[in-house]
């Protein structure tokens, strides 16, 4: 189960990425588009850094209904928490795959978002090593290592490396994310 599982996983992880290097094509372009110049690559992996170190208000975290998005999808979201993230939005995280596309895989994925934060009391990263790459003017991804310390509302504190993996695409309403993965090591 756990295999089949993680298997699933890296499968979601490496159609993603595939994803992402299609963006780029999806129309056929007729003719190559020009290379992206060093100053329109540092635009965009500081946007995409900038957009990555952004936290939602944990007061519109809290207000959010898991059941209502059940009911009514993203239109129950509050305003401040529709902005950063494709509608098919996707995460991998503690071995599952949390997913966006209907209103149940909204309301699961809030479930778990909200059992995550109602257990800790704090939690603080520390970013050790972080590479954007751009795949083109509309595409890229980051990979950043961090090292997560979590207060447990139990008393205990867990320090842990992991690796996230985000990638990002961008549309008529800006950049967005397409997809998250965290890695632990065993």
């Amino acid at each position: 189960m756990l295999r089949s599982r993680i298997h699933l996983a890296v499968s979601t992880y490496v159609a993603s990425i595939a994803t992402v290097g299609a963006l780029g094509c999806a129309a056929g372009p007729r003719h190559a588009p020009a290379a992206l110049t060093p100053a329109e690559r540092t635009a965009i992996a500081d946007t995409i850094d900038r957009l990555s170190r952004q936290r939602n208000d944990p007061a519109a975290l809290r207000s959010v209904d898991c059941d209502e998005l059940a009911r009514r999808g993203r239109a129950a979201l509050p305003a401040g928490l529709t902005g950063q993230s494709a509608p098919d939005f996707s995460i991998v995280s503690e071995g599952r795959i949390y997913g966006s596309s209907t209103n149940e895989e909204l309301a699961e994925n809030c479930r778990w978002n909200r059992s995550v934060r109602e257990a800790r009391m704090s939690s603080r990263d520390e970013i050790l090593d972080q590479k954007i790459h751009i795949l083109n003017r509309d595409a890229a991804y980051l990979v950043r290592s961090i090292r997560e310390t979590i207060q447990w509302k139990d008393g205990r504190t867990t320090v842990r490396p992991m690796v996230i993996t985000q990638i990002w695409s961008r549309g008529p309403d800006g950049w967005k994310r397409a997809h998250v993965h965290e890695s632990w090591p065993v």
